[in-house]
C-alpha cells in the first residue's frame, strides 16, 4: 500500500472515530442553550462532559498510535492513553504496570494492535495486554470475538489498498511499520478469542 492511499485511511479513521462524541457535545450544548429546566439542563451539561470527556481520550490515544514518534512517547504514556479510552466503553483493558520501557517506534506498533484486537470484539470483552521489551502478546476475548479475513490480510501486509475501510487503518499501519522494523505480526482466531504477537523494535 501507497503511503498517499495510507494516509488518507488513516485520516479517515481519526474523522470517523471523532465525529460522534463532538457530534453528541454540539447536541448538548444545543439542549442547554433552549432549556430551561435546571434537571434537564444539568443532563444536557453531563452529556456534554461525557462526549467531550470522549473524543479528547480518543484523540490521545491516535495522537500516539498515528502521529511521530516523539522521544517523549513511552510506554508509561501510552498504557494511560489505553485507560482512558477504553474507560467509556464495553470493552475492558488488562494491561498490568510494569518496568518496562520501550523506544517509541514499538509505541506505534503496539497501540496500533490493541485497535486492531478491540476491533475484533464487536460485542466487547477483554483484552490482556502482555508487553515486555523483546514483544507484544494480545489476547481479545468476547462474544463473536473474531479477526475477519481483510484484517489479518491487512496485518500481513497483503491489503492493496483497493476499497479499504477507514476501520482497517490501524492494521496497515501496524503492517507497515512492522515491515520497517523487520518484524513479522502474527494472529489467529477462533472460539471467542483473538490473538495477536508481535516482537517489538528496539
Amino acid at each position: 500500500m501507497d503511503e498517499v492511499t495510507l494516509s488518507g485511511l488513516l485520516s479517515a479513521k481519526l474523522c470517523h472515530d471523532l465525529v460522534n462524541p463532538v457530534g453528541a457535545a454540539r447536541n448538548g450544548l444545543d439542549l442547554m442553550a433552549d432549556e430551561t429546566d435546571p434537571a434537564l439542563r444539568q443532563e444536557a451539561l453531563d452529556l456534554t462532559h461525557d462526549s467531550l470527556g470522549d473524543a479528547l481520550a480518543r484523540l490521545k490515544y491516535l495522537r500516539l498510535a498515528f502521529g511521530s514518534e516523539s522521544p517523549g512517547h513511552m510506554i508509561q504514556e501510552a498504557r494511560k492513553a489505553a485507560a482512558d479510552l477504553f474507560a467509556r466503553g464495553k470493552t475492558r483493558l488488562d494491561w498490568p504496570e510494569s518496568g518496562v520501557d520501550t523506544v517509541p517506534a514499538a509505541v506505534r506498533l503496539g497501540l496500533n494492535l490493541i485497535l486492531v484486537a478491540a476491533d475484533g470484539l464487536p460485542r466487547g470483552g477483554m483484552l490482556a495486554i502482555d508487553w515486555t521489551a523483546e514483544r507484544i502478546t494480545i489476547t481479545g476475548t468476547g462474544e463473536r470475538a473474531v479477526l475477519k479475513p481483510e484484517a489479518r490480510a491487512a496485518l500481513a501486509g497483503t491489503a492493496d489498498g483497493v476499497g479499504i475501510e477507514p476501520k482497517l487503518a490501524p492494521a496497515c499501519l501496524a503492517a507497515a511499520l512492522a515491515r520497517r522494523a523487520g518484524v513479522k505480526i502474527s494472529s489467529e482466531s477462533g472460539e471467542g478469542q483473538i490473538r495477536i504477537d508481535c516482537p517489538l523494535p528496539r
